[in-house]
């Protein structure tokens, strides 16, 4: 939530025109790596969860 933040203030500070947006691009492509790998871990640890209780005991 901090980089979307970031990225509002820095978008007024950059004047409106043709280069405004390329220089936001990395923080978009960086926020899309942050939330990519956030849903990859929470998908890895729920199904590391599921299995382990599901598996039977020995």
């Amino acid at each position: 939530m901090a980089l979307i933040a970031v990225i509002a203030y820095l978008g007024t500070l950059i004047p409106i025109g043709p280069f405004g947006g390329i220089l936001l691009l990395p923080f978009w492509f960086f926020e899309l790596l942050v939330a990519f790998l956030q849903a990859f871990i929470f998908m890895v640890l729920s199904a590391v969860y599921f299995q382990e209780a599901t598996a039977a005991d020995h």
